[in-house]
């Protein structure tokens, strides 16, 4: 039974027992940046629900801090008020820091050298997975690169033993012995856990959530979110607590099942016209009563200019309602692409409304470079905050969802209003920014359309979106040599990196929404993947359940391409487990029930063929007492010796086992 515990001068620690080991967390304490000129102060004498002074005489900031435990871990949240009679500004708020040696396992300290945590990245398309105390995490060096697929304000260190996991974290402190430190409301803070174990010395733990410099008027109280301090068996069942809580507490919007569907952007891109959709549209028609699809995708490529989302390019003769009745006809939901809160500069959205514009110094912020729009224009982005930008973007989301007739919209680029910027609305942190844009999609788009977020920072949108990317886009590569330097082998566009993502989030499908792994294409032309390639990435698709979408010309599609798509499909049903998460930075094991029948995936990620032996006892005991197991994609059998499986495999492939 987890138990709060006071110390006589250093603050309360947090005691748990997991699997018959005592593990002591803390003690806590909490901090605060604030001023005109960032100020640290902090405090380690907070006690539960009492209040104490961060600062000195001269900077004071009254503050209270809740530390609740219950059967599971320990709630902690601070709070301050502004006492001044001016505006304070607000950079961050600690409600946790933990100093000094702050886990120890029976009374000792526990050795960072056996610990493996969880790194959650910023935002769908940043780099997800575990490290140890030895790895080095690294943002790409180019401003342009970070800024689309990394936090913008909190920098990766690049320095061994110095880890920050956006949103919520798992430490496996040993096998059997795990911590989750995690927020559980996100809607107006950003916030990340970072561990600092350099050297293998325990030297802290602190909780940010960052105010982005808002202003809080006088006399005036702010409360950080939440933060829950939980304990488990293991590093994944932890973050599935987390998440559980975090999906409770936001009211998330998990379907019934995940939607499938097809998607115009990986044959066609930008190049798409209304034929080639209405050509699919009868592909999709006839594959129907083999794949179960719901939805016909147009991705990018419709609009007349990023920004201007009611005005449609002339590849599309009829109008995008026309082509939205065609869809609906034929019995599927019209789905369509749109990045609500970007604008090109020449967008009339642009021109006409420059105090829309999101601002840094009075300049616009530029959130990305993209050549498929513009060889010489950066985009702009939206001030959300703007209250005219809100109601722009409700009456948008209600063309076209009620006059067009599109239930499911794809919001791309979202990461484009969280940049540090100075807003309309000098109180309202980035998180403000992002949750007020999509809610205003929401209550144009109604409560029957289906939102997928793409490219957005992940706490915000848990209760407004239905589905999420949550990870970088597949490619017809494996992965390139920019993805593996430049990019860090962990960010940027690559299937390897896809897969790994898919991976390392499956714990949030079914708990804060429908996970979208991006598309699976299985084409032969223009595609590099090699069929072990297509055929892994298939299999994480299918079994991890999350939502299912097609992005061929499915009528060039031949009949061993078409099985390809149909094995996968069937793969899905059962919330996946990753039985390696921790002990791998690709995992390579995933663990699902399609129909109900328990189904492991035997993969090599490698560089080179290899063979594994699994113990079927640790990974997936349900089928640890089988004869043999029957793999779905070649039809061939392996027999199991005590639990044992013995597989061959080839570089980048894998096996997806069942029993014979």
């Amino acid at each position: 039974m987890p138990e709060l515990r006071e110390t006589n001068d250093t603050g309360p620690v947090l005691e748990l027992e997991i699997a018959g080991r005592r593990v002591t967390v803390g003690p806590f304490g909490a901090g605060a940046v604030y001023g005109p000129t960032p100020l640290v102060h902090r405090a380690y004498d907070l006690s539960p629900a009492s209040t104490r002074t961060l600062g000195d005489e001269r900077h004071p900031l009254p503050a209270t801090v809740e530390v609740d435990s219950d059967g599971q871990g320990a709630t902690v949240r601070l709070a301050v008020t502004n006492t001044r009679t001016e505006p304070l500004r607000l950079w961050a708020l600690h409600p946790l820091e933990a100093r000094g040696p702050f886990v120890t396992l029976d009374g000792e300290e526990a050795d960072p050298a056996e610990w493996a945590m969880f790194r959650n990245g910023y935002q769908s398309w940043s780099g997800t997975g575990t490290l140890r105390v030895g790895d080095v995490d690294r943002d790409p060096p180019l401003h342009i690169l970070r800024v689309s697929s990394c936090s913008p304000v909190h920098t990766a260190r690049g320095t061994p033993g110095i880890v920050r996991s956006e949103l919520l974290t798992a430490i496996e402190i040993r096998p059997g012995v795990a911590l989750g430190f995690g927020f559980v409301t996100s809607a107006r803070q950003l916030n990340g856990i970072e561990v600092d174990v350099r050297g293998g010395v325990q030297r802290s733990l602190v909780a940010t959530c960052d105010m982005d410099g808002i202003e809080l008027p006088p006399g005036e109280t702010i409360q950080t979110e939440v933060l829950r301090v939980v304990a488990g068996a293991s590093g994944e069942a932890v973050l599935a607590t987390l998440a559980d809580e975090l999906g409770t507490r936001m009211h998330a919007r998990v379907p019934s099942r995940p939607p499938a569907g097809w998607c115009s952007w990986y044959h066609y891109y930008t190049k798409v016209t209304q034929a080639a959709v209405e050509e699919n549209l009868e592909s999709c028609a006839s594959l129907r009563d083999r794949v179960p699809l719901d939805y016909v995708m147009i991705d990018d490529g419709h609009q007349a200019h990023i920004g201007d989302w009611l005005d449609t390019n002339a590849k599309f003769p009829d109008g995008m309602a026309a082509l939205a009745g065609k869809i609906s006809a034929a019995g599927f939901d019209a789905g369509i692409w749109l990045a609500p809160f970007l604008a090109d500069p020449v967008s009339a959205t642009a021109r006409e409304h420059p105090e829309w514009l999101l601002r840094h110094d009075g300049r616009p912020v530029v959130p990305l470079w993209n050549p498929a729009w513009s060889k010489t224009r950066p985009m702009w982005a939206l001030d959300t905050t703007h209250p005219d930008v809100a109601e722009w973007l409700e009456e948008v989301a209600r063309t076209i969802r009620y006059d067009w007739g599109y239930r499911v919209l794809k919001l791309d680029f979202l990461y484009a209003v969280t940049l540090p910027a100075d807003r309309h609305d000098a109180t309202a942190t980035r998180a403000d920014a992002l949750r007020r844009g999509l809610d205003a999609i929401r209550a144009g788009a109604g409560e029957d359309a289906f939102l997928l977020g793409c490219g957005c920072p992940l706490g915000p949108a848990v209760g407004v979106v239905d589905g999420m990317r949550i990870g970088q886009d597949v490619t017809p590569w494996w992965s390139l040599p920019v993805t593996r330097t430049v990019m860090q082998d962990r960010h940027g566009l690559a299937t390897k990196h896809a897969i790994r993502n898919t991976l390392a989030r499956a714990f949030m499908h079914g708990r804060l929404w429908s996970n979208d792994p991006d598309c699976l294409f299985v084409k032969e032309r223009r595609n590099r993947l090699t069929l072990d390639e297509v055929r892994a990435l298939a299999s994480v698709i299918g079994l991890s359940d999350g939502m299912f979408v097609l992005s061929d010309r499915l009528r060039d599609l031949g009949a061993e391409r078409e099985e390809i798509v149909l094995t996968a499909a069937r793969l899905g049903g059962g919330l996946g487990s990753v039985p390696d998460l921790f002990r791998r930075d690709m995992p390579e094991t995933l663990v699902g029930s399609p129909g109900g029948a328990d189904t492991v995936m035997v993969a090599n990620f490698e560089d080179s063929p290899r063979t594994r032996e699994v113990d079927l006892s640790t990974v997936c005991p349900a089928l640890g007492d089988a004869a043999s197991l029957v793999d779905v994609w070649s039809g061939q059998h392996h027999s199991v010796a005590r639990g044992v499986v013995v597989v061959d495999l080839p570089r980048h492939g894998c096996v997806v086992l069942r029993r014979a």
